[in-house]
């Protein structure tokens, strides 16, 4: 009988084991940076620091880098600047975004944004390293998230996704 149970918890810990081994980290929700320079970002490790779901897309990736080089990431512009919105130290924030025309990250205020594009979260802002009619600049950006009604929320495409 003993031998029978000894067995067992030898097969639990092996299959606890296991699926430990196999999971992949996906919760790193901010990291520290020297310079206030950008950590390359990828698909499946980082979570949005304003919803908490993993980003799969980096399209509209973005980065909020603090003073005390703490990094924050998110993957829509608009959810971005709905959570840098709240922070008590919004003004000391140099924040990087991920264009569409040139693939690189910017400075968000040399950034110009599309107002219509489609966004992982609805928000419709995509950023441009170069302007275009009818694209805004970061400023112009945060001034409508913080004039959005509250009852306008964004919404994950993806949810359904990644809860199935």
């Amino acid at each position: 009988m003993v031998k029978i149970i000894l067995f067992l918890l030898i097969l639990i810990g092996i299959g606890i084991s296991i699926s430990l081994f196999s999971t992949t980290q996906t919760s790193i929700v901010t990291q520290k940076t020297a310079d206030f320079l950008p950590i390359e970002m990828q698909v499946g490790i980082f979570e949005d620091s304003h919803c908490g779901v993993v980003i799969h897309d980096l399209t509209d990736a973005a980065q909020v880098i603090f003073p005390d080089q703490a990094v924050f990431f998110f993957h829509d512009h608009g959810g971005m600047a709905e959570w840098l919105h709240k922070q008590q130290n919004k003004h000391q924030a140099l924040i990087w975004v991920h264009t569409r025309d040139t693939l690189r990250l910017i400075k968000a205020q040399d950034a110009f944004f599309s107002t219509d594009d489609s966004t992982i979260m609805g928000s419709g802002y995509g950023a441009y390293e170069h302007n275009a009619p009818g694209r805004i600049r970061f400023d112009e950006l945060l001034e409508r998230i913080a004039t959005k009604p509250t009852a306008r929320k964004m919404s994950h495409r993806h949810h359904s996704k990644e809860t199935q």
